[in-house]
């Protein structure tokens, strides 16, 4: 069998980077798609091992191909230019029988490159009662980090761990009220109070050995199906994330449900510095290769709770 097979224009400058264009030679290959010997009752035969390899010239931009049986599962290529000039000479590409589901069998259960959040429990548990939580300063704005500041500065104690609360504005207003019905206008206001006590607490020198802790409350949908509950403060643990990739081991990203009154060391212990607890259970995010079964089959990936004909905002630091 003869074939000739030839780049499109667009892509003919590219032919330079590489010995033999992998595009051509797949081309090529798919003249044996033309040759009834090249099926078989268990599927279409596809190339699946190379011997005698040799190339002569690289950057060919077309290629003259001449495809030689083998015996009856392989064949041999001899490719040369669009001028007839040697490029490349195959003595044996043997040929096995592949069916659909044995291609989708060997990429495995889950995709090579393709990854997600996951959130993983952890062995750690988080005790009724951790009395360290006492010990820890609470702040919910700049207000309140000034305040203790100026007991710092009155010879208190520094404390190891700051606690910031995003449950309520010092005037008690919630800083979110769920998906429905929170305003643009309060999500501002909660990312620009988060901001505040970050950028206040990094520069006071004498926090540089503690940690300061994000605390929130179903910010995160650590668990699948469960969803987000506070929208604001969603926001600024985007923010705080952002302050963890220029501070690592200074800040710490906590979300709680109702089985998690304060935050204490017992928590903090995991070492991780983003954490979740769910009905007494310690989370922690990983990312993990999408699963190939279930997947959608138009994109390949399966997207969980999103309706083909909603909206969807993708945001990320």
């Amino acid at each position: 069998m003869f074939a000739e097979v030839v780049l499109p224009e667009r892509a003919a400058d590219a032919a330079g980077a590489f010995g033999l264009h992998p595009a051509l030679l797949d081309a090529a290959l798919h003249a044996l798609g033309l040759n009834p010997r090249t099926e078989s009752d268990s599927g279409p035969l596809l190339p699946f091992s190379w011997s005698g390899v040799s190339l002569f010239a690289a950057g060919a931009s077309s290629l003259r191909v001449r495809l030689g049986e083998v015996g009856s599962d392989a064949v041999s290529l001899l490719v040369a230019d669009g001028a007839g000039r040697p490029v490349a000479s195959v003595e044996s590409v043997a040929l096995r029988a592949a069916s659909a589901e044995q291609v989708r069998a060997a990429a495995g259960e889950r995709h090579d490159s393709l990854f997600h959040v996951e959130w993983t429990q952890t062995p750690a548990s988080v005790p009724a009662q951790d009395s360290s939580a006492d010990q820890w300063p609470v702040v919910q704005g700049v207000q309140d980090l000034n305040d203790l500041r100026r007991t710092l500065d009155g010879g208190a104690p520094v404390p190891s761990v700051v606690v910031v609360e995003c449950g309520a504005s010092p005037s008690g207003e919630a800083l979110g009220d769920g998906l429905s019905g929170v305003s643009a206008g309060v999500v501002r206001g909660v990312v620009h109070r988060v901001l505040g006590v970050v950028q206040a607490w990094l520069a006071d020198e004498r926090f540089a050995d503690g940690r300061l802790v994000l605390v929130t409350r179903g910010a995160v949908e650590a668990v699948s199906g469960e969803g987000v509950v506070d929208l604001a403060a969603a926001a600024a643990r985007g923010l705080f994330r952002s302050a963890q990739s220029e501070n690592p081991g200074r800040l710490v990203l906590v979300d709680v449900d109702d089985s998690v009154v304060r935050v204490g060391a017992a928590l903090l212990g995991v070492g991780e510095p983003e954490l979740a607890v769910r009905g007494g259970v310690v989370l922690v995010p990983r990312l993990v290769r999408v699963p190939v079964a279930g997947a959608d089959a138009g994109t390949g990936v399966s997207f969980g709770g999103v309706g083909a004909g909603g909206t969807v905002l993708v945001t990320g630091a």
